[in-house]
C-alpha cells in the first residue's frame, strides 16, 4: 500500500477522488435535507450557501445592517414535496447566464451599489464529474517515462 502513494499523481488522484466522494454524499443527502449556511459579513454583506436537490448554490446580497461582526448560522430542514427542481424559478434578475447545470444571475453589474443581489448555482452532476474524471486519469493512466537527453555517438563502427 505504501508504494501506491508515491508520486504527486497518485496523491492528487486520491484527493480528487475524496472530493468527488464528498460531493456524492452531499448529492444523496440533498434528496432528503435542505442545508443552509448563512454568513453575515460586516455591515454590508449576507452570503447564503445552500445544498438542495437543485445543487450547490451561493447567494450574495448587499443590504446593510447594524452589526459589524462576522456571524455564521447553519440550519437543516426536510425537503418540501412541492420544491422546484429549477433553482432560478423564483429569482428575477435582469442579468442571467445558464449553461449545462451552471446558473448565474445578478440584479446589476456594479458590485459597489448600496443594494446588490447575485446567485450562482451548480448542479451536483456538473460538480462531481470533473473531479471523478481527473481521479480516473491520475490513478489509472500510466505515466510516460521521459527519454534520456544523453546522445550516444557511434564510436567508429562502420
Amino acid at each position: 500500500m505504501g508504494d501506491f502513494l508515491h508520486g504527486w499523481r497518485r496523491k492528487m488522484g486520491c484527493v480528487s477522488l475524496a472530493i468527488a466522494c464528498l460531493l456524492t454524499i452531499g448529492w444523496v443527502r440533498s434528496h432528503i435535507k435542505d442545508d443552509v449556511i448563512v454568513v453575515h459579513v460586516g455591515k454590508t454583506w449576507l452570503v447564503n450557501f445552500q445544498s438542495n436537490q437543485c445543487g450547490l448554490s451561493v447567494r450574495a446580497a448587499a443590504y446593510g445592517t447594524t452589526t459589524s461582526t462576522i456571524k455564521a448560522t447553519w440550519y437543516s430542514q426536510p425537503i418540501r414535496p412541492s420544491a422546484s427542481n429549477d433553482p432560478m424559478k423564483d429569482v428575477h434578475v435582469p442579468y442571467r447566464f445558464d449553461f449545462l447545470g451552471f446558473h448565474f444571475g445578478c440584479d446589476r453589474l456594479n458590485l459597489l451599489q448600496p443594494r446588490y443581489f447575485a446567485i450562482c448555482v451548480v448542479s451536483y452532476f456538473s460538480a462531481i464529474t470533473p473531479p471523478t474524471l481527473l481521479a480516473a486519469y491520475l490513478l489509472l493512466v500510466k505515466p510516460r517515462i521521459a527519454k534520456s537527453g544523453v546522445v550516444v555517438e557511434n564510436g567508429g563502427l562502420g
